[in-house]
């Protein structure tokens, strides 16, 4: 593997190693703001539910106000007249009013005019026990004085019930007290859900007192039978179902103060996915410039580096082959690598120096052994010789390069064996032998 191919792997790794260290950094950190904005967003739609409720139990009041302080109903309970029930009673009136029911109470107690209808539909409901119950046998709803009036929610068995009771007195407020005016309508979830008017959400409710252990869900059991680690009542609660919903809770009390319905607001999940999207476009786009810088690194590494490493490795080899200390090293720019050119050009200078100044003091040497009138032979190790003076020539008949190379045998035939000996003791201590 050279060093191109290497360099590639690290810096592949390095960046992947990047990728996974920022994507689950990413993660952590835009993922937890926008399921911080989520909480914050379901808070908010839960506050606007609770708002929505005190307004229509607020609307419920007014309105109870407006027809309780009015001269034809004090005159009503005056008189009993049955033409102020046809005429104001009616059901078109009812519907138009958003209200399920009115009781109409003297002040001996007695219910002078009771009604309970369905607005939607017109038809006849029963009057609620629970509210009977606190008129006749609590006395709660009753009114005493002309500023007595009492709103809230009464838990019935046909459903959680805004309640709103007022004196009845004249158009002007003033007295004397002529009875008491109880008015209500009975919450559902289409009451919630239209009276919000949040697009995309689902809102549900449920009288507590119909949950029980294990009928909901595990987080709806904390919360409905006061787990220590959630605090009830107190605040909005939030739960996350899946990837896609997202729920929160608030409870309402009731008239004795005490948790009345649970409100459920089903929220789909549009920040999160908002989130993943843009994290996922994040990783996508932080990957992508990984992809790119990591290609221009490999291209000027390569431009800048690796390839004066290559020239470098190819005129040293070219060197090697050719033994020509002549040449030199030439590379553009202005970095180390011309530095290191130039330490590379002057070290050949020097060695192509050496050599030629061996070379001459050996060929001064050849000419001084060449001078001798003896014949004096080299031989190597294995008695093969290497060189010799020009006298062989002479001596043998033959030319000094027609004798180089051969062995010892070669050369002096059956004196060899005699020679030998002391040939290769001349060459072991380099001494001069005695014959």
């Amino acid at each position: 593997m050279n060093v191109s191919d290497k360099t590639l792997i690290i810096i592949c790794l390095i960046f992947a190693f990047l990728i996974a260290i920022s994507g689950a950094a990413s993660r952590t950190i835009l993922l937890s703001g926008y399921l911080d904005l989520e909480e914050q967003d379901i808070n908010e739609k839960l506050e606007l539910v609770e708002s929505s409720f005190a307004s229509e139990i607020s609307r419920i009041s007014s309105l109870n106000h407006e027809w309780a302080s009015w001269d034809k109903t004090f005159e009503f309970m005056e008189s009993g007249n049955p033409a102020y029930i046809n005429s104001y009673l009616t059901d078109e009136i009812f519907s138009e009013a958003g209200i399920n029911l009115v009781l109409y109470v003297s002040n001996s107690e007695e219910i002078v005019y009771e009604k309970a209808i369905d607005p939607e539909t017109g038809e006849p409901l029963q009057m609620p026990s629970e509210l009977l119950k606190m008129v006749n046998e609590d006395k709660s709803l009753l009114a005493r004085h002309p500023g007595d009036q009492k709103n809230g929610l009464v838990r019935t068995e046909n459903g959680p019930l805004i309640v709103s009771s007022r004196p009845i007195l004249t158009s002007k407020d003033s007295g004397p007290v002529m009875g008491t005016l109880i008015m209500g309508r009975y919450v559902d979830n289409a009451l919630l859900n239209k009276i919000t008017s949040i697009p995309g959400i689902r809102i549900t409710l449920g009288d507590i007192r119909d949950f029980e252990p294990g009928s909901t869900s595990y987080f709806e059991d904390r919360l409905l039978f006061q787990d220590p680690d959630i605090e009830v009542y107190e605040q909005h609660s939030i739960e996350i179902i899946d990837e896609k919903w997202i729920a929160g809770y608030v409870i309402i009390k009731d008239f004795e103060e005490e948790p009345g319905i649970l409100i459920k607001v089903n929220s789909p999940r549009t920040l999160y996915a908002q989130g993943k999207r843009n994290l996922i476009f994040f990783i996508i786009i932080f990957c992508l410039a990984c992809i790119i810088v990591a290609i221009a690194t490999n291209y000027l590494l390569k431009r800048l580096i690796i390839s004066n490493l290559t020239e470098i490795e190819s005129f040293v080899t070219d060197i090697r082959k050719e033994n020509n200390l002549s040449k030199r090293l030439e590379i553009k720019g202005g970095d180390e690598f011309i530095r290191l050119s130039k330490g590379i050009n002057s070290m050949l200078q020097d060695l192509e120096f050496s050599q030629k100044e061996v070379m001459h003091r050996e060929g001064e040497k050849h000419a001084l052994l060449n001078s001798l009138r003896e014949v004096l032979i080299y031989l190597d190790s294995d008695l093969r010789i290497v060189w010799t003076n020009s006298k062989v020539g002479e001596y043998f008949g033959e030319n000094a390069e027609a004798i180089t190379g051969q062995t010892h045998h070669e050369l002096w035939g059956d004196k060899s064996s005699l020679l030998a000996p002391f040939v290769r003791k001349a060459l072991k201590n380099g001494k001069k032998p005695v014959l």
